[in-house]
């Protein structure tokens, strides 16, 4: 964010403590929605501070139009908000842009699943004769 905007890292500090109270505001029941909805206006509509000359509003960049400009990353198993010993979530694949979650991918033992896959389409494929 700081190479994107020219900003100081206080400022960026600033912007990451607001994305940060979105995402905690999603972990009440019922705020999952609202949150998703707040983050995306952060993200790509609202997203003005008061980091220009004069105490100006300047428009937050989050993402480049140039790709050679933004930075991305693909984790294996990711823990989120904390290890997942202390509770948190283990997650399998994340690919993130400039740090910001985008795809969050969930990988399955394919033995087992292609087994019970396998039985699935053998019940759909049942039913959808019967219905057809």
């Amino acid at each position: 964010m700081i190479h994107l905007n020219h900003i100081t890292a206080e400022q960026a500090e600033r912007v990451i403590y607001d994305l940060r109270a979105i995402i905690q505001s999603g972990m009440v029941p019922g705020g999952l929605i609202q949150a998703n909805d707040q983050m995306r206006k952060k993200l790509f509509e609202e997203k003005s501070y008061p980091f220009g000359e004069n105490g100006d509003n300047i428009n937050i960049k989050f993402f480049s139009d140039k790709a050679e400009e933004n930075q991305c990353v693909v984790t294996n198993q990711w823990e989120f908000p904390k290890t997942s010993v202390q509770g948190g979530k283990r997650l399998d694949l994340v690919f993130l842009i400039n740090a910001i979650p985008m795809v969050i991918g969930e990988t399955k033992d394919t033995s087992k699943e292609c087994r019970d896959l396998g039985r699935w389409c053998c019940g759909y494929d049942k039913l959808s004769k019967k219905y057809s």
